[in-house]
């Protein structure tokens, strides 16, 4: 009895030190990999591979919604064919990144699952990939190991369990899945186009859209042909307003519907704090949308947007 309590301690106490932060970057990746088609690899040895294949599972089922796009996600355990006759022929060290060097392009998704952060195939396949120009992203325990250090985002289980580690992985992809999931979630439940008054351009039923709505309408074109346009796209931005989804991942829906209504090829979000610092920004080109990492908003905003 004390043994099952002191695991479930444990295991609260650690679940209570994960880092919440770069969970949600995650999930924001890959929110973005699935918007832009972009390929998402899982990887791991023994129980890991486990995880890797029951994560893969879930994002390319468990995430499926009508008018969004499905994941194009790939397991890398899960061709035993392959991975052992890659095994067999050019060394267990390299049955991933063998595979990944097949598929993997700028701006795919990798994650490596791996408790020590230290199995050599995964580690490998991560370089890999670094190389290519992926996103990568480690799944660790213990002290990340040299995984840790090789991926963008760790997020890193704070345990000497390797039993614990495991089973806050999978609690992760489940965690991830679902949110994925319910970020493709609709709140408004309006059909038709929302009216708008001019008298009132603050009156949309969405509270989000609203302050949107009153922006666009105090630039509204004086020009009488254009009128009917404008307000027809102030009403889909107010149902393409969406709750459920975080703010930035908000704007880039905006983003893609307001390229798509003027007929632009491109377009960019770029969200800016109270200390005019980039937090986060997205470039849309024809139906694909990039997140970019921190690191590049500094010459965004000191060389311009046109630059960028």
């Amino acid at each position: 009895m004390d043994h099952s309590r002191r695991y479930i301690s444990d295991l609260q106490l650690t679940l209570s030190r994960l880092p919440i932060d770069l969970i949600e970057q995650v999930i924001s990746i890959l929110h973005a990999a699935r918007l832009s088609n972009r390929r998402v690899f899982v990887m791991g040895n023994g129980g890991s591979a486990s995880t890797a294949s029951h994560f893969a599972c879930d994002l390319g089922k468990n995430t499926r919604r009508k008018g969004w796009p499905n994941f194009q996600v790939l397991g890398l355990t899960d061709n035993m064919a392959v991975f052992s006759a890659l095994a067999n022929d050019e060394g267990y060290e390299n049955v991933f990144a063998q595979q990944l060097a097949s598929f993997v392009q700028p701006d795919d998704v990798v994650i490596g699952i791996s408790t020590s952060g230290n199995s050599a195939n995964v580690v490998n396949a991560i370089k890999l990939a670094n190389r290519m120009g992926a996103k990568t992203v480690g799944f660790t325990g213990f002290d990340s190991g040299r995984l840790g250090n090789l991926v963008d985002i760790n997020l890193h289980v704070p345990s000497d369990s390797i039993e614990q580690v495991e089973d806050i992985h999978l609690m992760l992809e489940h965690l991830i899945t679902k949110a994925l999931r319910e970020a493709t979630r609709r709140t408004t439940v309006v059909d038709q186009p929302l009216p708008i008054s001019t008298e009132d351009p603050v009156a949309i039923a969405d509270p989000i859209a609203a302050p949107v709505g009153a922006v666009l309408e105090s630039v509204k074109p004086n020009i009488p042909e254009l009128d009917l346009a404008f307000q027809e796209l102030i009403s889909g931005l107010s149902r393409e307003m969406d709750s459920s989804l975080d703010q930035f991942n908000l704007l880039q829906r905006v983003l893609q519907f307001c390229r798509k209504s003027v007929d632009a090829h491109s377009g960019c979000v770029l969200l800016v704090n109270e200390k005019e610092e980039a937090t986060q920004a997205a470039l849309a080109y024809m139906d694909k949308v990039e997140v970019y990492a921190t690191q590049h908003l500094a010459d965004i905003l000191e060389g311009g947007l046109a630059g960028w």
